[in-house]
């Protein structure tokens, strides 16, 4: 057999004759589909065994295989013929992912090649049942023409889909794609601070959205902004309504000190984990005391939340908490306790809707009250931030939820118990000044001019306000001012500290925060100071004084008005750029606060009734200088605190104090509660029967203040045979002690109560 017949026979479809270029010009052997029938002799022949790369190229439809369709290749042929053209059906390179097969195209004219795309375009569309014309090409470019092909395979894909979804629905397929319920919630403007905390909103809606199980839609109509839910979950919606509302409310919490407290009693740690198991207990009505709207309902809103709850087992229940504490279900089955709260002050305003953390003995909290310690509710850096079930907690996780909420570093609270009634505080006041002999008031010439008459009016007055400047001042830098005395060992001392803060948080430059202080005049101060960064930079203390000058300094009251009233419509304080010009500053917020301290016997411990009174301004769209705006109470916080004169001084001598750290200093029982003058019995014998008698004398203590607080009418305290310090510390004697240890009923009725 000739040689050019072996090659005709390994490339069928080959014409017999001598070949005279290589093999290797032939093509790519390898993805040539064979052709079974007989080519002829025209332009396109002779361009293709030229060796010339094909005129163009045609992409066959998605999914077609012309092996296993008949008259394909005939088709070919004909097409071939009548165009004078050669065809090449083959594999695309992607062919592995695309299922996709083209035709190169060689036509020697342009005019034979267009021929040749119209006749395969033609061919196609009726195969696959759409009688399309074949379109017109202006330019013909070489092996380009499959991304046209792709293009218009792309536009019939969403022809097809557009139709399915225009198609005409049953009335069940209806039905099922509507939402069952809908909910509209007004949405305030004043309400949500944009310019501040909008990002946190816009985080804790979203948490709404996915735990209500509907879709969150804002909607504006002409001058009326809503949120619209809609879902099929009625009873998850209306929570998520509820949730919605509360959202700036609960975002604007950030700024106070975002606790409420839950008292139970202490444990030690480490666990042994044989002795406890966790408990998940409901609770329905914890106290939401919001910001509202005049003419708004009061009523205190119904919420649900949970909390854990650690419970022994046999062997550890009669060390650990009663039936009757353990199974609190809200907030006010705890005031069954008493009046008195461990924690900060206005522990009342603060939303108590996630439980954050356990307190053990953390003494630097002086978190012991009855023999309970503080569970403490936060709102976290998230609005809505999720908590493990229970089923996922064990008690070694507890464990370190305790060493770590116990590393915090917190401030030095005490004893409170919070009221939101002005009439009813205005009786706690006459109440403590009717107790006679059972609290004095201090007397403490911290005030200049001090007369006996002044002390119940002007006794710690502080006063908190924020401005609004008429224009922006020179440099862009928010101040908060604050002017602070403290009187130790008999004498005033004034501390100042100039702190600077640029701009660059979430407060806008035109305010300036100034917090005040005045003893002489409780509403209106010229005392100012900055106190907001802890640390200063070089460049920043080298600005301190040109800012201090250029501000606070030049920031006065007003010559014209002497007390605050607000009836008049003027400005309280005003700014004075030069020697000549004086621009009035807008009041936005007020806020001031007075105490009364009462000591309790000599016992060392006082009593402190706590006033704190709020005013805001309303708001307005235009700050426009010299704006007036008019201001209503905005609310108005009784609160009481019982503390020892040593707590301070302790801390401040031990600053580093963190249980769960290393310290040198191991504090005692009787060096927080002492049972008398207090002397430091460490490492000395014969003191082991004073334990526990400060905690009972302390647990005394709160006994009469809330005595004090719960009576109606008082009079003097007539004691009948031992003094009021013979009433509180039990004995050294053992016996004695024993008898004095537990508080006798009958001895509160020394407290007489009038009828």
């Amino acid at each position: 057999m000739a040689p050019y017949q072996q090659r005709t026979r390994r490339r069928i479809g080959e014409k017999p004759g001598n070949v005279p270029h290589k093999v290797s010009n032939w093509g790519p052997a390898k993805r040539v589909i064979p052709n079974l029938y007989t080519e002829s002799d025209n332009e396109g022949t002779k361009a293709w065994r030229e060796g010339k790369p094909a005129d163009s190229r045609y992409d066959l439809p998605n999914g077609f295989d012309p092996a296993s369709s008949v008259g394909v290749l005939e088709m070919f042929r004909y097409i071939e013929d009548a165009t004078n053209t050669r065809l090449q059906l083959q594999k695309c390179k992607n062919f592995a992912v695309s299922k996709v097969y083209n035709v190169k195209i060689w036509g020697g004219t342009p005019e034979n090649v267009r021929q040749a795309l119209s006749q395969l375009r033609n061919y196609f569309a009726q195969k696959s049942g759409q009688d399309k014309k074949p379109a017109k090409f202006s330019k013909i470019e070489s092996d380009r023409g499959w991304e046209r092909h792709l293009a218009l395979h792309k536009k019939m894909q969403r022809d097809e889909k557009r139709d399915k979804f225009r198609k005409k629905l049953t009335e069940n397929e209806i039905a099922e794609k509507r939402f069952q319920y809908s909910l509209v919630v007004p949405w305030r403007e004043e309400h949500w601070r944009i310019e501040d905390v909008l990002g946190q909103q816009l985080e804790a809606i979203d948490e709404v959205r996915m735990d209500g199980l509907c879709y969150i839609t804002f909607s504006r109509i002409l001058n009326e902004a809503n949120f619209v839910l809609l879902g099929n979950h009625r009873e998850k919606m209306l929570r998520a309504a509820e949730r919605l509302q509360t959202i700036p409310y609960c975002v604007a919490s950030h700024a106070l000190s975002p606790s409420q407290l839950f008292l139970f009693k202490p444990v030690k740690v480490p666990f042994d984990y044989s002795a406890f198991v966790i408990k998940q207990v409901d609770y329905f009505k914890p106290k939401y005391l919001l910001i509202r709207q005049e003419g708004s309902s009061s009523k205190e809103e119904e919420k649900q939340g949970k909390f854990l709850l650690l419970q022994p087992t046999g062997v550890s229940h009669e060390e650990f908490l009663t039936d009757e504490v353990s199974a609190v279900s809200s907030l006010e089955d705890l005031e069954v306790l008493g009046p008195i709260w461990l924690g900060i002050q206005r522990t009342a305003e603060i939303n108590a809707q996630y439980l954050h953390r356990w307190t053990t003995a953390a003494l630097k909290h002086l978190t012991i009250y009855r023999g309970y310690l503080q569970m403490q509710v936060t709102v976290g850096k998230c609005v809505f931030r999720r908590h493990r079930h229970d089923s996922e907690l064990k008690p070694s996780v507890v464990e370190d939820m305790l060493l770590d909420a116990n590393n915090q570093d917190r401030n030095l609270d005490a004893f409170i118990a919070a009221s939101a009634d002005t009439v009813n505080g205005s009786k706690l006041l006459e109440r403590f000044i009717s107790s006679g002999s059972l609290l004095t008031f201090y007397d403490c010439p911290l005030l200049p001019n001090w007369t006996p008459e002044k002390r119940l009016s002007t006794c710690y007055p502080r006063l908190r306000a924020a401005f609004v400047f008429g224009k922006s001042p020179s440099e862009n830098i928010r101040l908060e001012v604050e002017y602070k005395t403290s009187c130790e060992g008999g004498y005033e001392e004034v501390s100042r500290r100039w702190l600077l803060l640029e701009d660059g948080g979430t407060v806008p430059p035109y305010f300036l925060d100034v917090n005040m202080l005045d003893l002489q005049n409780p509403n209106l101060s010229n005392n100012l100071r900055i106190s907001r960064c802890e640390i200063l930079k070089e460049l920043q203390s080298q600005k301190i004084k040109d800012i201090h000058r250029q501000f606070a300094n030049n920031i006065k009251p007003n010559p014209k008005i002497k007390d605050f009233n607000y009836a008049e419509n003027t400005s309280l304080f005003q700014f004075q750029e030069d020697a000549n010009t004086c621009a009035l500053l807008d009041l936005k917020f007020y806020e001031q606060s007075r105490s009364w301290l009462f000591s309790i016997g000599m016992t060392g411990y006082f009593a402190e009734l706590y006033a704190s009174g709020t005013m805001e301004m309303k708001k307005s769209r235009k700050m426009l200088r010299n704006q007036l705006r008019e201001a209503w109470p905005r609310k108005e916080c009784w609160a009481i605190r019982v503390i020892h004169e040593r707590w301070g001084s302790l801390f401040k001598e031990n600053e580093d104090l963190g249980i769960g750290k290393k310290t040198n200093w191991q504090p005692t029982e009787a060096q927080f509660f002492p049972s008398e003058n207090y002397i430091d019995t460490e490492g000395m014998e014969g003191t082991e029967a004073e334990a526990g008698a400060g905690f009972l004398k302390l647990q005394n203590i709160v006994k009469i203040v809330e005595d004090i607080i719960e009576a109606d009418e008082l009079r003097e305290r007539k004691v009948e045979s031992c003094n009021l310090e013979s009433t509180f510390i039990p004995s050294l004697n053992p016996d004695q002690g024993k008898q004095n240890s537990t508080y006798d009923a009958a001895k509160t009725d020394q407290i007489c109560l009038l009828d």
